[in-house]
């Protein structure tokens, strides 16, 4: 992604955030809305766009979003490769926990 493709998409993904926030009326009601945003890029190295390859943005660009709605919603965060690692040892310790709780490894206390 050349700088100028970024601040394009910075640009973009900020007049989306705007016009969401906008109130919406409808039936003597007011609403506010809030958008997070996850954003990603296919990177030369990684191979053709192929059907997996759109997964595989799809899922990053998801990451991307919690990490915004983390964040404080309202906004947009670019997909780093560290949320991916972060993901997989969540994954990691909750099947270990898991297989502690079924071999009788954690004993309650009250």
């Amino acid at each position: 992604l050349h700088a100028d493709d970024r601040e394009w998409t910075e640009n973009l993904a900020l007049q989306l955030l705007q016009a969401v926030r906008q109130p919406v009326e409808g039936f003597a009601l007011q609403s506010e809305l809030t958008v997070s945003l996850g954003l990603t890029v296919h990177r030369h190295g990684e191979g053709v766009l192929d059907a997996a390859g759109c997964e595989r943005l799809i899922h990053r660009a998801d990451l991307a979003m919690y990490h915004a709605k983390k964040a404080g919603r309202n906004r947009h965060v670019w997909f780093e490769p560290s949320m991916e690692d972060q993901l997989r040892r969540r994954g990691q310790l909750g099947a270990a926990i898991r297989a502690g709780i079924a071999a009788g490894e954690f004993v309650p206390f009250y």
